[in-house]
């Protein structure tokens, strides 16, 4: 009854739909990665099909996951990729990513992180015009300490809909923010491989490469970005880095 009657409040506007991950908590940069959905849910059905499709087809069971990741597992990692920006339609990969040096308090700036990701990717997609406000607002993170991560949801969803009223003129819709575990999401895993990719890129310091550094270059290249310490961008609608 209380979701009943809370699906007759909420206008019938188009969604953001944004999974989010970090890393960096000990590398030079702290970075929030993020993939979002811009249109309808068929979208993310038919990549989630594929997904799984896919993990059949290679008998793979377990995780996409960077740090698990092993030297025989980079080819379906690579075809996951592929998945999404082949079939993926109106969906975008937007990374935020800020200097860890001076940053006292590591969590703070991570929760900072992840509104300005948000907000920065809203504008992001108004100046574009691919997906214009009025729209609700989803919101989905990795769930990796419990509290903390209810503590951030929790806080993240009051300061978004404060946005909502005095930057998008109530045209945002803040309807839930939640921290799921990733292990049955393949939509957090693939925002774990943006902000680990990214993470393994800015990170580097001329040491040897392996099969991850391959991976992380396979991404950002799917994603017209340059494999190089600043990450440029080529790619406009497909793509954000966003620089504080």
């Amino acid at each position: 009854e209380s979701e009943r009657e809370k699906a007759v409040e909420v206008p019938d506007y188009p969604v953001y739909a944004v999974f989010l991950d970090e890393s960096g908590k000990t590398s030079n940069k702290l970075i929030v990665g993020s993939l979002w959905f811009l249109s309808s849910g068929a979208e993310s059905i038919a990549l989630h099909n594929a997904s799984s499709e896919l993990k059949a087809k290679s008998k793979f069971t377990g995780e996409f996951h960077f740090a698990n990741m092993s030297k025989d597992e980079v080819g379906i990692y690579k075809e996951l990729i592929d998945i999404f920006i082949s079939k993926g339609g109106t969906i975008s990969f937007k990374f935020i990513s800020i200097e860890r040096h001076g940053i006292k308090n590591i969590q703070t700036a991570l929760n900072d992180l992840y509104y300005l990701l948000l907000t920065k990717g809203i504008d992001h997609e108004i100046s574009t015009g691919r997906a214009p406000l009025p729209r609700i607002l989803d919101v989905w993170k990795d769930l990796e300490e419990v509290g903390a991560d209810k503590l951030l949801m929790a806080n993240l969803e009051t300061n978004l809909k404060l946005a909502a009223s005095s930057v998008y003129d109530n045209k945002l819709i803040v309807q839930q923010c939640i921290a799921l575990d990733s292990k049955h999401n393949v939509f957090l895993q693939v925002a774990d491989l943006v902000a680990s990719s990214v993470n393994r890129i800015l990170s580097r310091s001329g040491e040897g490469r392996n099969h991850k550094d391959e991976l992380a270059d396979y991404l950002v290249g799917r994603l017209g970005i340059s494999a190089t310490p600043d990450l440029d961008i080529s790619i406009g609608d497909l793509a954000a880095h966003i620089r504080l």
